[in-house]
């Protein structure tokens, strides 16, 4: 997995969407601007395409913030 800036959020497992008014969401934690019932990420992220891809990126999104709270105390 590649954490790059994305141009949309078609096909990715770690967004949903609300329809009723559209609303795009990143259950990753990234940030996403809805924007003509596309989500646009608004900053890098990995878009994971499958089930097993969310999964390891919630591990490596684990893993780093388990780093930047060690480097905090």
């Amino acid at each position: 997995m590649r954490l790059s800036q994305k141009k949309n959020c078609n096909g990715c497992k770690g967004g949903w969407y609300q329809s009723s008014p559209f609303r795009q969401r990143c259950t990753l934690g990234f940030d996403v601007d809805s924007e003509n019932s596309t989500g646009i990420p608004q900053e890098p992220c990995y878009k994971p395409m499958t089930n097993t891809d969310v999964s390891v990126v919630m591990s490596i999104i684990n893993r780093h913030n388990q780093k930047s709270e060690a480097s905090h105390d």
